[in-house]
């Protein structure tokens, strides 16, 4: 699970560092030549030609991010989460939480940062979190400033109001999305209390912030986007981290009722998508520049998009005016985004059970970097920029952690057997039929999953990239090490051993 989490926060780290290079550096990229048609189609795309007059017209004006607003708009404001998740953010920051919550039990800092934890201002805002949890409805805005709420609560903690003036109908280059590592922070804050009240023996408040942590990563949001999939997926493991150390060290923590919310919370969350890699948030902004950012010549506006890209980094909003109506495309352009959508379809199959390599996808990549300077190369590079060189790393990371969270319910599962009946289960059929209200799936074979009762705890493993039973003993890489990650290179490798998952091989 550590590993799982180290490799996330990489590849988050990855995808900021690729998106701010992409977006504002812009470089000269290449073209999918599956899309070589959808590139000709673009020749002559001025205001008045035949294929502008003949452009698709929707039904109502190009406006994604005024549509997801009036969704928004129309809950009740006491049913938004929003609201307390922005006083919430304001706190964190005025408290300077970020240097406080970087320790677990044993560490140097730790006694210190708990006396912290344990204050009212640290439980104000875990309050805050807990109320925003209860409620509904998220109700978080999509626009290119942070908006009056979040300021107005900055404000009220002495912070500097980051402001700037919002732009009526903004790009999606410069959609600002505050809440999502807001998330993280808070997350953090819920998991070190809960490791506070486990070394206390207090197994209510324990219990009570794993579940609001785990509740904290189904709040949706407007934009559907592969980043904001990743970092529910961190904040996840971050929390099922702390729930399989306590089953394996402090199994008198985690009575049934407890272990039955904990796993209630975590069905909830699957439930809810998180776990899916969804890119629809990416497909939105791929349709936005297409719409807004072809001149009226039909080359890239790239003056355009350097505007976008400079809103987008100082957060004034300043937007970014196109020659082409935004409530017009050539049908002809549809073929890019029609790629795209294959594309991403692609990676999405290669991180469903039973696993297989992403070769479509792979090649597809390859053959749109063999040709420069197609404008559905530019356009789409804005876009997989965002999400083609870390695409394979994210379904290799993101089949682990769904094989995990389902190895979690099972020794959730496994653990209310043993304190319901005295003894542990041996086995899976051993379990309860009614303490597993989920398939336990191995995503190599698409069997069960193995479950032994070992050492004194539940032990839940895979058959492995070999898809044979080795008795549990972890795969090793070239380097001996507890291999990682779910990637093609182990699936293609295919070496001898397991995939142990529960508990996470070298703790």
């Amino acid at each position: 699970m550590k590993k799982l989490l180290v490799v996330l926060v990489l590849l988050l780290g990855l995808l900021a560092v690729v998106a701010t290079a992409v977006i504002v550096i812009m470089p000269r990229v290449t073209r999918l030549d599956p899309v070589k048609v959808a590139g000709d189609a673009l020749t002559g795309y001025g205001a008045n030609s035949d294929r502008h007059k003949n452009a698709q017209q929707l039904p109502t004006p190009w406006d994604p991010v005024g549509d997801a607003n009036r969704r928004v708009e129309a809950i009740p404001v006491e049913d938004r989460a929003y609201p307390l998740i922005a006083e919430a953010a304001a706190m964190l920051e005025a408290s300077n939480a970020r240097d406080r919550l970087g320790s677990k039990p044993g560490e140097e800092s730790w006694e210190d940062d708990a006396v912290w934890i344990r204050g009212a201002q640290a439980q104000a805002i875990i309050d805050l979190l807990r109320g925003a949890v209860s409620k509904p409805h998220s109700g978080f805005p999509l626009g290119d400033t942070h908006g009056q709420i979040w300021d107005d609560a900055r404000e009220r903690h002495g912070l500097e109001r980051i402001g700037g003036k919002a732009t009526k109908q903004p790009p999606m280059i410069g959609v600002l999305l505050p809440a999502i590592s807001t998330s993280r922070m808070a997350t953090r804050l819920l998991v070190a209390d809960a490791l506070v009240a486990r070394e206390s023996g207090d197994s209510e408040p324990f219990i009570d912030r794993i579940e609001t942590a785990i509740q904290l990563t189904r709040l949706e949001y407007p934009l559907d986007a592969l980043i904001q999939q990743l970092v529910h997926c961190a904040n996840l493991a971050y929390v099922s981290s702390v729930v399989q150390e306590s089953i394996v060290s402090s199994p008198g923590l985690m009575s049934e009722s407890s272990a039955l919310r904990a796993e209630s919370a975590l069905r909830d969350a699957m439930q809810r998508g998180v776990g899916v890699l969804e890119t629809s948030g990416e497909m939105l902004f791929l349709e936005d520049q297409l719409r807004r950012y072809i001149n009226g010549n039909g080359t890239f506006n790239g003056t355009a998009a350097s505007a976008a890209a400079e809103a987008l980094d100082t957060g004034q909003g300043t937007g970014a005016p196109s020659s082409v109506q935004t409530d017009a495309i050539d049908p002809d352009l549809l073929a890019t985004l029609k790629e795209a959508q294959r594309l991403a379809g692609a990676g999405q199959a290669a991180a469903r059970i039973v696993y297989k390599p992403m070769d479509d996808f792979e090649q597809a990549v390859e053959s749109w970097a063999e040709e420069p300077d197609s404008i559905p190369g530019r356009m789409g590079r804005m876009t997989f920029g965002l999400m083609v060189p870390s695409w394979p790393r994210a379904v290799s990371v993101n089949r682990l952690f769904n094989q995990q969270m389902t190895a979690l319910r099972l020794a959730l599962a496994a653990h209310r057997h043993r304190l319901r009946h005295g003894d542990p289960p041996q086995g899976l059929a051993d379990i309860d039929d009614d303490l597993i209200t989920f398939d336990p799936v191995d995503g190599f074979t698409g069997g069960p999953m193995q479950f032994r009762w070992r050492d004194g705890a539940p032990f839940v493993y895979t058959y492995g990239p070999d898809r044979d039973d080795d008795g549990g003993r972890h795969v090793l890489d070239e380097d001996g090490d507890p291999w990682a990650t779910i990637s093609d290179d182990l699936l293609e490798a295919s070496p001898d051993g397991d995939f142990v998952l529960f508990p996470t091989p070298g703790g």
